[in-house]
């Protein structure tokens, strides 16, 4: 038992096939002792391991944002597209921590407005204005507030044309 253990703390991808969630952590360590692009594809392979990542990543929560910049340095156009709309959406979550980390694998243009292509109107118009609400409350200093807000305002004026 002590050696299935060790194995699965070794090779991170096996622990969610044998039921046990991916840690951030190892995901991290992993990617900085192989080839990261083959095994970030390989975490995509199978939808649930996916799924729980995204949903980790949407929290906002900082280990996991920074899980989000490690995959998308090394993700296809898909994959790439996936992770983008989803810090978007960890903006309504954890916007403090969002703020934090733009302006490296993400920018404020692609995370601080609509993910959105063909949504209703009313819809992408409420997303906008939550995730508005939420930056403009937000407990962050930087400069990328400020940016993130006026393109959340420029897309929002966008929407009402």
């Amino acid at each position: 038992m002590k050696y299935i253990l060790i194995f699965i703390l070794i090779y991170p991808g096996l622990a969610t096939a044998c039921g046990q969630p991916i840690r951030a952590d190892a995901i991290m360590e992993y990617t900085g002792s192989t080839g990261e692009k083959e095994y970030v594809m390989r975490l995509r392979d199978r939808k649930e391991r996916w799924a729980y990542i995204l949903s980790k990543i949407e929290s906002g929560d900082k280990t996991w944002l920074k899980v989000a910049e490690i995959l998308k340095r090394n993700a296809d156009a898909a994959m790439t597209k996936e992770l983008t709309y989803t810090v978007s959406f960890a903006l309504k979550n954890s916007p403090e921590q969002v703020l934090g980390i733009l302006g490296g694998q993400y920018s404020v243009k692609e995370i601080c407005g609509s993910p959105f292509v063909e949504e209703n109107i009313h819809f992408e118009q409420g997303f906008l204005k939550t995730i508005k609400d939420k930056v403009e409350n937000a407990d962050y200093q930087g400069q990328q507030k400020a940016i993130c807000l006026d393109n959340i305002n420029h897309q929002i004026a966008e929407t009402h044309r």
